[in-house]
């Protein structure tokens, strides 16, 4: 009897403990899927440990990051992120913790260069002061050595030039970029501040402030963020505009045939422009050749919600075109992207989202918390459970069974501004989970077991080494430290639906505003088998760099980023769960 009562408890837990997430399988069309061990692609925004921020309690933030490479490896900084990264291969990310004494990690705005097989690294200071020149030739052991006091300033950039260093900095709602050289070996100041350029919202759209560039006389934008790269004996100037906290957060663009100037406005700016979708903002970062004809483009992307620094790191393809335009490719920027790397045709897999707006089912909720958040397209809303507890858990249903390429965890921090004061600022953050699959609703397939995982991931991105199919996906918690509650920005399964692609989008019509050319307002005719649009415009027809997404099935977007005096050409595509259809009519506006 004793040893049939204690089966009997036994079984009775185990009864609860599945009746808590469903009946669980252990074989069916789930047990051979695996997560990719060498993934093709990532998923902005970048999936590394963005720091708790110390001034700034309960807020992530990574940001005005430097992409350096460096004897054969990739190099990440970083704005107030206690340390960088390095890569191999550009999809795993090592963190290398600097303490303070080594290098001043905690200044913003980092930046590096290589001069003579030394890399040099110099943090952001307040202008009229000073900032020590570090160098390395072992960065990824956290190895440096300070060189020597020099004049820098905000958000400094450096160029090697022959016989010359070059600075390009600035960060002001009032000042401008300006450029200061110096003597590479002695670091002696050759030719001191030069003023090079600044605003002028009153022609350039994209510099006015807002998260839609709609304050045409409100304040001054922020001119920051200076980045120089060199090709074909041609400067391009980048310059970040109109605030941090925008989610129309660019980069404008000066070119000069010569590194100290004059510098000329490139009237197809902005040339990182990303003012919608599920994270937006593409501004101050850097440009760098990873390799051959392959430049990619790093960038601060918006969040802004529980501090205006709160934000995190994407990295786009960027390129010159046949006649020496930079461009910087933002479509569907925060949609599977392939590993730069990655030799590919295209720069992406195609791989659509499944989980916009499906219902979601959760296993508590917190005060008002609105479990819909979890798909609702959007990195600044969030879900908070009750408890942070193991076995609270998040359903997305996609309605029906879909072709699940990749899916995206972005982890929330709900609760982190009540932890406590030793814990902010640490690196000591867990989301430990388990990943389900069903086609019913009821008998759960267990296809990922994160359960023991010891690292931070708060945008967790995994590929699968084949795709599968299923209606519902379920995560469940097992450890989460990042605040109190276990919480959840979004959820965003990508892959193939079932259906056609959209037809084409009919009825593209711009009408430019005749008072202030810097706005126009585009409608289209609805779409009924379309889920959302992405515009592209552009300076001529075969150059429509930028673009903006359009989510959901509307009819009319007013833009507010145009260049006065500058003809514009426009496109609009529709996409669905099933693909991609390109628009085919392309309007001209004068």
């Amino acid at each position: 009897m004793h040893m049939k009562f204690k089966n009997y408890i036994l079984y009775k837990c185990l009864f609860l403990a599945m009746a808590q997430i469903g009946s669980i399988g252990s074989f069916g069309q789930f047990e051979n899927v695996k997560i990719s061990k060498n993934p093709k692609t990532y998923c902005n925004p970048l999936n590394i440990s963005y720091r708790f921020s110390i001034p700034n309690p309960g807020c992530r933030e990574a940001a005005d990051p430097v992409l350096q490479v460096y004897k054969g490896k990739y190099y990440l900084f970083a704005s107030k992120s206690g340390g960088y990264w390095y890569s191999t291969d550009m999809a795993k990310w090592n963190f290398v913790a600097i303490s303070p004494k080594t290098l001043p990690i905690e200044q913003y705005a980092p930046t590096t260069f290589e001069y003579k097989g030394w890399l040099y690294y110099v943090g952001s200071v307040k202008t009229g002061t000073t900032g020590i020149i570090y160098k390395s030739q072992s960065p990824e052991k956290g190895e440096w050595t300070p060189i020597k006091e020099i004049k820098s300033d905000w958000d400094p950039s450096f160029l090697v030039e022959k016989d010359s260093l070059y600075l390009y900095a600035g960060c002001s709602n009032t000042q401008p970029i300006f450029s200061r050289v110096f003597n590479p070996e002695s670091f002696q100041i050759v030719r001191d501040s030069t003023v090079l350029f600044g605003s002028q919202t009153q022609v350039h759209g994209f510099e006015r402030p807002g998260d839609k560039n709609q304050f045409a006389n409100k304040n001054n934008p922020w001119v920051e963020g200076a980045w120089i790269n060199k090709h074909k004996g041609a400067y391009f100037l980048q310059y970040a505009v109109p605030g941090t906290s925008s989610s129309s957060y660019c980069n404008g663009l000066y070119t000069a045939s010569s590194p100290a100037g004059p510098f000329k406005f490139a009237s197809y700016s902005p040339v990182s422009y990303m003012p919608e979708g599920f994270i937006a903002g593409a501004g101050h970062g850097a440009m760098a050749e990873i390799a051959p004809n392959n430049l990619q483009s790093v960038q601060t992307m918006r969040v802004s919600v529980v501090h205006g620094f709160e934000r995190r790191v994407g990295l786009f393809k960027a390129g010159f075109d046949k006649d020496n335009m930079l461009y910087s490719t933002t479509y569907l920027g925060d949609y599977p992207t392939f590993n730069p790397l990655q030799k590919s045709k295209n720069h992406q897999p195609g791989w659509m989202l499944l989980s916009g707006n499906k219902k979601v089912i959760v296993s508590s909720n917190h005060a008002a918390a609105d479990e819909q958040k979890i798909t609702d397209c959007d990195v600044r809303t969030f879900w908070s459970a009750a408890t942070a507890n193991a076995g609270e858990f998040v359903v997305v249903d996609l309605e029906d069974k879909k072709t699940i390429h990749a899916i995206q965890f972005n982890f929330a921090e709900a609760g982190a501004t009540e932890l406590p004061e030793k814990y902010k600022g640490t690196r000591n953050v867990v989301e430990a989970y388990n990943l389900y699959a069903s086609n019913d609703g009821k008998q759960w397939f267990l296809i990922v077991d994160k359960s023991k995982d010891e690292e931070d991931h708060p945008h967790d991105y995994l590929e699968f080494e084949s795709p599968f199919q299923a209606r519902y996906i379920k995560v469940e918690n097992v450890k989460f430290t990042a605040g109190l509650r276990f919480s959840m920005r979004e959820i965003r399964v990508f892959g193939f639906g079932n259906e056609k692609q959209p037809l084409k989008t009919t009825g593209l019509a711009i009408v430019r505003n005749s008072q202030d050319p810097c706005k126009a307002k585009i409608n289209w005719t609805s779409n009924a088998t379309a889920k959302g649009y992405v515009i592209r415009f552009g300076i001529a027809s075969d150059k429509l760099y930028n673009s903006i997404e359009i989510i959901g099935n509307k009819t009319q977007y007013e833009i507010n980023c145009l260049n006065k005096g500058q003809e514009y050409y426009f496109k609009i595509d529709a996409y669905n769960e099933n693909g991609i259809t390109v628009g085919d009519e392309t309007i001209k506006v004068e």
